[in-house]
């Protein structure tokens, strides 16, 4: 599935207004005396939320008022000639170099909050770029299953796994969930409990992209896949059958009547046998569903067996619901 483009930069804003947040008392005190002692603070324990609160309210006090000297009448000319100097010539230059030390703070402060912002800003783009971000299941698999099928399937050779859809070959000519993964990525697969028809517990199903056109459930049992086809999935087996075809289409591509149970009990609709025709043995296993408002409707109804040539079933209007398909060995 292809990445949402927009979802790195909403990262990398969300990433922006938090570490303006956290730097907050760095930025409140970067014209004050102590603006690098806070800093210091904010960056180093801020994290713990205590320090935080520290360089924050030290940031915030008010720094004292300069002290100053006033010169009464009749002191010494030597007295008053210091102070003089103190005011008029002294000071100014202590104050320049106030103001020095200030802007130097603050350059350091600005300039390590940059490369603090370009090396995480970095790190996101790099994470967020599905060729580099080191989960290669999808654009770069590593197969580890034996059978060549799944490394020179001309799928997967001439289209990348962004784009793939399930393919009926590949995914039965994978051994386990690992195979599947490392197709399909684990973003793409959901894991479920698996029941057969009279609700027993089978064991855990494989659901590739759930709840789209292209949905697909996968399980194993020693090593042997099957896939299972329902709801209104768009995919189509190699012999062309697909959800919702009906038994006229499926009997020319079969070549030979179906035989199938009766409806309303726990293999309702279920193809007992293809009459040695085309679909014979080929591991594919169909489910039919019928219109229940047909006329004859009950006639069909139990456990028992009934073929696509008796009289009536057209009135069924029979379309395949669900298809089953187990690699042969």
């Amino acid at each position: 599935m292809e990445q949402d483009p927009i979802k790195p930069f909403i990262i990398i804003l969300i990433f922006i207004v938090g570490i303006t947040f956290f730097f907050l008392p760095s930025i409140i005190a970067r014209k004050k005396k102590n603006a690098l002692s806070i800093f210091l603070l904010n960056f180093l324990l801020g994290a713990t939320g205590v320090g935080w609160i520290i360089a924050l309210i030290w940031a915030c006090k008010k720094e004292s008022e300069p002290t100053i000297i006033y010169i009464e009448k009749g002191e010494s000319v030597a007295t008053k000639s210091v102070l003089e100097q103190d005011i008029e010539t002294v000071e100014p230059i202590e104050n320049a170099n106030v103001e020095q030390e200030k802007k130097k703070t603050f350059d350091i402060f600005f300039v390590f909050i940059l490369i603090i912002l370009a090396v995480t800003l970095s790190f996101i783009i790099y994470s967020s770029n599905p060729k580099t971000n080191g989960s290669t299941a999808v654009t770069d698999p590593v197969y580890t299953h034996s059978d060549t099928a799944v490394k020179e399937h001309p799928i997967l050779l001439d289209k990348t796994l962004a784009a793939l859809k399930p393919n009926i070959g590949v995914i039965l000519s994978t051994a386990n969930v690992n195979d599947l993964f490392s197709i399909y990525g684990k973003e793409n697969i959901a894991k479920e409990k698996d029941y057969d028809n009279e609700g027993n517990f089978l064991g855990y199903s494989y659901i590739l992209f759930k709840n789209s056109k292209d949905e697909v459930t996968v399980s194993y049992s020693q090593e042997i896949p099957t896939i299972k086809i329902d709801k209104k999935s768009g995919i189509k087996t190699p012999e062309g059958i697909y959800i919702g075809m009906n038994i006229k289409q499926l009997l020319k591509i079969n070549g030979a009547p179906t035989n199938f149970y009766g409806f309303e009990w726990d293999y309702a609709g279920l193809v007992s046998s293809f009459n040695e025709g085309r679909l014979e043995n080929k591991g594919i296993s169909i489910t039919f569903s019928a219109d229940q408002t047909a006329s004859n409707y009950n006639e069909f109804l139990g456990d028992g067996t009934f073929s696509s040539s008796d009289i009536g079933v057209e009135k069924l209007q029979l379309t395949i619901s669900e298809i089953s398909i187990t690699r042969k060995n």
